[in-house]
């Protein structure tokens, strides 16, 4: 289980496109090793991870302590959990037995998402 805030992959995007967290061409050059051509590139899901990354950063969570998860559960629309802690030992990140984040990265990553409830447990897959 993940211990974070669920969000929709409709508001992830829209909050990228509110501060043109677009995917760059750069690397799409004919000498590039990329094997995608810029048409190929998925915008929207580029738009969404760069929308996570700058979220997460944004708050003070880094790559080694947060983490992304897809809530399980039959959905028409996509649920991510912007996760910063888990109960599985094989994850990075902290767990209630070393501690739970509390203090301004949480009160940030509160701010950013615009809520002022605590970070819940959710089931997902990632």
């Amino acid at each position: 289980m993940l211990y974070g805030y669920a969000v929709k992959k409709e508001w992830l995007i829209s909050y990228g496109k509110r501060h043109k967290l677009f995917p760059s061409t750069e690397g799409f050059e004919e000498d590039s090793d990329c094997d995608l051509e810029p048409n190929e590139v998925d915008y929207e899901y580029e738009t969404l991870c760069n929308a996570v990354n700058h979220i997460l950063g944004s708050a003070g969570f880094f790559s080694t302590d947060s983490e992304v998860g897809l809530l399980k559960g039959k959905r028409k629309t996509p649920i991510f959990v912007l996760a910063i802690a888990s109960n599985d030992t094989n994850d990075q990140l902290p767990s209630p037995s070393t501690g739970l984040p509390t203090g301004k990265r949480l009160e940030d990553l509160q701010t950013i998402l615009k809520t002022k409830k605590n970070p819940m447990w959710y089931p997902c897959v990632y």
